[in-house]
């Protein structure tokens, strides 16, 4: 048995995928190289799909830097005037009452901005002073938002997920689980008509960014965070 196998293996949780690549993602980059596009990682969804990659703002002072490597891997240096454009709408990374994701990242600083998401303000990932964000709505109207504490300088493991009935999100966490993460009832379609943008006014560097249109299991959470631990050499 590999050394590989010996490390990630007692962590897999029963009933859920133990990988990424065996999930149903709609969007996953890691590795980041600055000579964009920043292709999508191949999964048992679209993510791996010619169309689904983010690329520039249109301006090349906008594009995001290559920050300090984690354990090898690219990360994405964001600076508070840097974003990338997603290729497809929002209806090819989310149905309208389902959607879920995760995202790696280190916060520079204490201040805000957007994570990932929509024009329309349907779906917004965010950063304000010492917290997270997932906040849901139909094109802005009748906003449910959950927020949970973020450090800052630190990597940690951003989760979200949201399945037409209830609003999650977490920080090292099941998105929403008990005696941790948090949760908010919400009976909101989410519109899917806008264009999809990362990392707007955010000061932090981004190892992995994954989108789901489905509702990913606890399971599939557990694993994802033992599969960035092990990558990534963290222990989150």
């Amino acid at each position: 048995m590999s050394g590989a196998n010996i490390l990630s293996f007692p962590y897999w949780a029963a009933g859920g995928s133990s990988q990424p690549d065996s999930m149903s993602l709609t969007g996953w980059w890691r590795d980041y190289d600055p000579a964009l596009p920043w292709n999508g990682a191949p999964s048992i969804g679209t993510s791996g799909a010619a169309d689904r990659y983010l690329t520039t703002s249109g301006t090349p002072e906008q594009d995001p830097g290559y920050g300090t490597a984690l354990n090898g891997h690219g990360t994405a240096r964001f600076n508070g005037g840097k974003k990338l454009n997603a290729a497809v709408s929002f209806d090819s990374y989310a149905n309208a009452t389902s959607v879920s994701g995760w995202a790696l990242l280190s916060p520079i600083t204490a201040t805000g901005g957007d994570i990932i998401r929509d024009s329309t303000s349907s779906f917004v990932v965010s950063m304000s002073v010492g917290a997270v964000n997932f906040a849901v709505s139909t094109g802005g109207i009748g906003t449910v938002t959950v927020t949970r504490a973020l450090s800052s300088s630190v990597y940690s493991l951003v989760t979200w997920k949201y399945n037409g009935v209830t609003v999650n999100v977490g920080v090292n966490e099941i998105p929403g689980s008990a005696g941790g993460g948090s949760t908010a009832s919400a009976t909101i379609p989410m519109t899917l008509t806008g264009a999809v943008t990362v990392g707007t006014t955010m000061d932090a560097s981004l190892a992995e960014l994954a989108m789901s249109d489905t509702v990913l299991a606890d399971a599939d959470f557990t694993n994802i965070k033992a599969y960035v631990n092990a990558r990534y050499a963290l222990s989150l």
